[in-house]
């Protein structure tokens, strides 16, 4: 069953409904199959058993931080690695600091979101600076790529804090605060890093769900950016890119406003629902 957003220019769900059509389009094989296989194999160093590391002091569950920082930096573009000095080691280093095994610092994660300070331990985490640049030599915060590490250690219980996350949830604040379990009287007043992380458990109220709030922002910033990677398998790709008239010298135009985009018969009905939500919470700027 489908929203009746189909036959209209009006969002009239709630956010936990986008949300779990978000998921939904993302754990299918039409759109997610591609983003679910690259999920599954950075889980499998998190969350396999012999990937549970017992103790951070030890060489080689050091490596195997360095291993889950490495593959999480370059499947999600963080670019800690390829762009700073040393600043992989540079967050290890502030792991060891804090715990020793994974399940200790699982509970740090969680106790962080249950009381959100820039004093504690993972508050210093994410505000620790890493790695330096010819520009910076005092180095960089990883916010992005240490909140993917805790959403992977934590099986997904943890917020991913990233370009698509800070664009757009201050859109889904105004547009449905007024029908959802949330009020903007809850928003923290000041503009410290850390603050994002207050107002995306308010706006996990009425999901209580990380993952399908992240895959609800993933996917709108995806269709907004006009970026079709990871959401549509090989065979579909091809069908799509020959739809596209791609004019040389010119920048396309964004792909979701075209208006027979939802006739090529290439995406689900899930997710031609999707990209209508999407062309009404960011209208196209003419």
């Amino acid at each position: 069953m489908f929203s009746n957003i189909m036959g209209s220019n009006k969002i009239t769900e709630n956010i936990s409904y986008y949300a779990n059509l978000a998921n939904k389009i993302l754990t299918s094989k039409i759109e997610g199959e591609q983003y679910l296989d690259d999920k599954e194999i950075i889980s499998i160093l998190y969350t396999s058993t012999e990937w549970k590391l017992q103790n951070y002091k030890n060489n080689k569950d050091r490596q195997k931080l360095k291993i889950r920082l490495t593959l999480v930096d370059s499947y999600y573009s963080t670019n800690v690695a390829s762009k700073r000095y040393n600043g992989i080691n540079d967050i290890i280093d502030r792991i060891c600091m804090i715990s020793n095994s994974d399940n200790e610092l699982i509970d740090k994660f969680k106790m962080f979101l249950d009381d959100i300070k820039e004093t504690n331990e993972i508050g210093q985490l994410f505000n620790g600076l890493y790695g330096w640049t010819k520009t910076h030599s005092d180095g960089l915060k990883a916010i992005s790529l240490i909140s993917k590490f805790a959403y992977f250690l934590t099986e997904f219980s943890f917020p991913i804090i990233d370009k698509y996350v800070s664009s757009y949830h201050t859109r889904l604040f105004k547009e449905f605060k007024k029908n959802d379990d949330f009020s903007t009287k809850e928003l923290p007043k000041n503009n410290s890093d850390l603050s994002i992380f207050r107002r995306i458990k308010v706006l996990n109220k009425p999901i209580q769900n990380f993952d399908k709030l992240d895959n609800l922002l993933w996917l709108i910033g995806k269709l907004a950016n006009n970026n079709f990677s990871l959401i549509l398998n090989k065979k579909v790709h091809k069908t799509f890119f020959n739809k596209i008239e791609k004019k040389p010298g010119k920048i396309l135009s964004k792909i979701i406003y075209r208006d027979d985009i939802l006739n090529w018969n290439i995406f689900s009905e899930p997710m031609i629902e999707f990209i209508k939500f999407v062309k009404i919470l960011i209208p196209e700027e003419r």
